[in-house]
């Protein structure tokens, strides 16, 4: 298997806008195009397709925050949807989730686990909000 033939293939899917694939040390990197509707699970279909296992990824999705059955969720537009989890290293970024409101706009950075879930589930390491909510 080779990197130039992952690489391709990555840059074929819509939305993909740069791909440097290291083989050296088992990562690809992909940056995508602004409201892009790629999915981690077509990533991971071209990563196995050429020949590799998929690893855990790092991420960084905005999107809009909900709730479903006491979970947090976000949801990405075309990208889907993703549950939020505690990241052990991250507590005080958790926090600050569970107090902004639901339709809140959040860029999440976080580890998502190799294992297929659904939704996948993105443990939050960072976030970042357009706007604090206000405590009354």
């Amino acid at each position: 298997m080779c990197a130039y033939g992952l690489s391709s293939s990555l840059k074929k899917i819509k939305g993909v806008t740069e791909v440097t694939v290291s083989l050296n040390r088992g990562e690809a990197v992909i940056k995508l195009a602004p409201d892009n509707k790629v999915t981690l699970r077509q990533i991971r279909e071209v990563v196995r397709q050429n020949g590799f296992s998929p690893k855990d990824a790092r991420t960084r999705v905005a999107g809009k925050l909900f709730r479903k059955e006491g979970a947090l969720l976000l949801n990405a537009g075309g990208s889907g949807e993703f549950a939020l989890a505690l990241s052990s290293s991250a507590k005080d970024q958790w926090q600050r989730l569970q107090i902004l409101a639901a339709g809140q706009e959040v860029v999440v950075f976080g580890h998502v686990p190799a294992d297929p879930s659904a939704p996948p589930e993105i443990q939050v390491l960072e976030v970042s909000v357009e706007t604090e909510p206000r405590e009354d």
